[in-house]
């Protein structure tokens, strides 16, 4: 367990990086019609799942569990949940930052719970079973208190991904690190989104300071090289999936 000098110590370095971040507002990019349109015909079926992704859904997503996934897009996982894991359309809530996504996501699932950002989740004091955010935390300034309160309404399961690097320096910043967001396909380019890299010790004495210290952490991952899409420091990172079993409370709220 590391000291809480240490978890200080990494907790100021990291806010000094979020010191240098650009003001340039990238949160509107997705709210772009090509970008809606493209996530309305695309991951939305179970070939659509990135092995990293399925690996710890298959361990511990069942059909009875009450679902959030932060970062739904146009709520895409609704149908793959549903057909990989049975889990009721009911069960599934969705949150996204991007009104036009949770328009037509409400439109497309209307049995299933969506949301802009996580407020009224939090305020009626709701609660997970298990929580999923796949491919977010690399592409936003905000992961840190995302990571916070995604953990303070879960119940048992938090699984999320970030990238990594082993020796090199976090990087926070869009005029160093970014990403065009096109999906590999050039006509779809409406801007660039943050393209986060975080130095691995870093980020596991940030993570032990958010978690209690019975809670398990396990991991998945590979060395992989960016995509042809990503402007950065590093050209091979580790891409890692991340999931925290919590073990005290777990099945209170």
């Amino acid at each position: 367990m590391v000291s809480d000098r240490t978890i200080l110590s990494v907790t100021i370095r990291f806010q000094q990086t979020m010191t240098s971040h650009q003001t340039k507002d990238y949160h509107s990019n997705w709210d772009d019609k090509k970008i809606v349109q493209h996530f309305l015909s695309s991951r939305n079926k179970e070939e659509d799942l990135y092995p990293s992704e399925k690996y710890f859904l298959d361990k511990f997503l069942t059909k009875e569990m009450r679902v959030l996934d932060y970062g739904c897009a146009a709520g895409g996982f609704v149908d793959i949940l549903s057909k990989r894991y049975q889990l009721p359309e009911i069960n599934y809530w969705g949150v996204d930052i991007s009104p036009q996504m949770i328009r037509v996501a409400e439109s497309a699932h209307p049995q299933s719970h969506f949301e802009l950002g996580l407020s009224k989740i939090q305020s009626a004091g709701e609660r997970f079973d298990l929580i999923y955010s796949f491919g977010t935390f690399h592409m936003t300034f905000d992961w840190r208190v995302i990571l916070k309160n995604l953990y303070l309404i879960s119940r048992q399961y938090l699984i999320f991904d970030v990238r990594l690097t082993k020796t090199g320096k976090t990087v926070e910043d869009i005029s160093q690190s970014y990403q065009k967001l096109n999906f590999f396909n050039e006509e779809l380019d409406t801007g660039d989104v943050p393209y986060i890299i975080l130095n691995e010790e870093e980020f596991y004495t940030y993570l032990q300071s958010v978690i209690e210290e019975n809670d398990e952490v396990l991991t998945h991952g590979y060395e992989h090289s960016v995509s042809h899409s990503v402007t950065s420091l590093y050209q091979k990172i580790d891409m890692m999936s991340i999931c925290v079993i919590k073990k005290t409370n777990s099945l209170n709220g």
